[in-house]
Parts: C-alpha cells; sequence; structure tokens
C-alpha cells in the first residue's frame, strides 16, 4: 500500500459526509444515474398501468398479474417489481413528479408509504427529503416514524438470547405457579388461575416450535 493510499484510507476515515467521500465529478454522475432511474422507473409502471387501463376499457380477460408479467419480460424486473413501480406511478402526477424530479424514486416510495399519517400528505415527506437531498430512503423514513433519521430499531436476539429469554419468562410462570398454590384460594378460583399458566406454559412452546421451522 504506497503512501498516497494510505492518506487517502485516513481521509476517509475522518470524513463523515457522503459529499466529502466522493469526487464532485462522481457525484454528478450518480446524481445522474439517479435521475435517469427514476425516469426509467415511472416510464416502467406507466407502461404497465397505461396497459391494464387499455385492457379494461376493451374487456379482454387479462389480468393485471398477467400486465405485470408482460412488462417484466422486457425490462429485465419481476412481475412484483413490475407491480411496485406500477403502484408508485399511479399514486403521482407527471407534475408531482416534475415538482420533485432530483429525488430518487424510493423517496417518493416512502412518501406514499407515509403520507396517510402525516399532516400535509406525501408532500411534507417529499419537501424535507428536498431539504435533506443526503438522506437514504430509510433515514427518511425513520424520520417520519420515529423522528431521528439515525433510528436503529432494536436487533432480533440471536437463538441463545432466545433460550435466555424463554428461560426468564418459564420461571417467571413457575413461580406464579407455586405463589397462588400456596394462597388459600377456592379451587374453582386455583383452577382458572393454574390453567392459564399452563396455557401459557403450552403457547410458548408452541410459539419456540413454530420459530424454528422457520
Amino acid at each position: 500500500m504506497n503512501q498516497n493510499t494510505k492518506i487517502r484510507i485516513t481521509q476517509i476515515k475522518s470524513f463523515h459526509t457522503p459529499a466529502q467521500i466522493l469526487s464532485e465529478e462522481d457525484q454528478n454522475a450518480l446524481m445522474q444515474c439517479r435521475a435517469e432511474l427514476l425516469t426509467n422507473y415511472f416510464k416502467i409502471g406507466d407502461i404497465a398501468n397505461r396497459n391494464i387501463a387499455t385492457d379494461i376499457d376493451a374487456g379482454l380477460p387479462i389480468t393485471q398479474m398477467q400486465v405485470y408479467e408482460a412488462v417484466s419480460r422486457f425490462c429485465g424486473k419481476s412481475p412484483r417489481t413490475v407491480r411496485y413501480y406500477a403502484e408508485v406511478a399511479i399514486y403521482y402526477s407527471r407534475q408531482d413528479r416534475l415538482q420533485y424530479d432530483v429525488l430518487p424514486f424510493s423517496h417518493f416510495v416512502v412518501a406514499k408509504k407515509l403520507g396517510g399519517d402525516i399532516e400535509g400528505g406525501p408532500w411534507t415527506v417529499l419537501d424535507y427529503a428536498m431539504d435533506h437531498p443526503y438522506l437514504s430512503a430509510e433515514e427518511l423514513e425513520n424520520r417520519f416514524r420515529y423522528g431521528d433519521p439515525e433510528y436503529q430499531p432494536p436487533e432480533e436476539p440471536d437463538e441463545e438470547g432466545v433460550t435466555a429469554i424463554v428461560g426468564r419468562i418459564e420461571y417467571v410462570i413457575d413461580t406464579l405457579d407455586r405463589l397462588v398454590r400456596a394462597w388459600r384460594l377456592k379451587p374453582g378460583t386455583l383452577a382458572k388461575i393454574t390453567d392459564s399458566l399452563d396455557g401459557l406454559r403450552a403457547a410458548l412452546k408452541l410459539a419456540i416450535e413454530e420459530s424454528r421451522e422457520k
């Protein structure tokens, strides 16, 4: 590794923003790619939607999924992805797209997903994205779901962690079982509680078995 490479690595490690990591030339090239992808994804969706509408008007016995399949054969995307593009494309007018044409397609997706739950609808999300162009789709969604673009959801525990958690739950159930049996409860009341605890044990066991089958 030469000295220039070492300096470059040191610089990258100390940088924090994408604009500092990439050259201006690379930034411009990537933004051009993003603009082309945005146009093409909307175009694929528009083609699918137009053909679906045409088939309906003509009374042809062709389903939406058949249209997505047909489009997918020519654009190299899966039918599911074509449907994804189509659902986003039909949501935004051409004027909407032009107004936010510097944003990536994924930001339109996030805005569509969150728009119904936010004051101002998807435009609030898109306006925020315009003011924060370096946010990823995930960070944009986190901003409106959790109030923080850098929010990190808690990691799911691994199998060892799950086993430990289950063990603690079983311990609590067993402790409750011993406690209620030591109390002077009416037989009917005691039976209801112990039956509930037995049901909880059974449900926990079933949940563990099903999770391991996945």
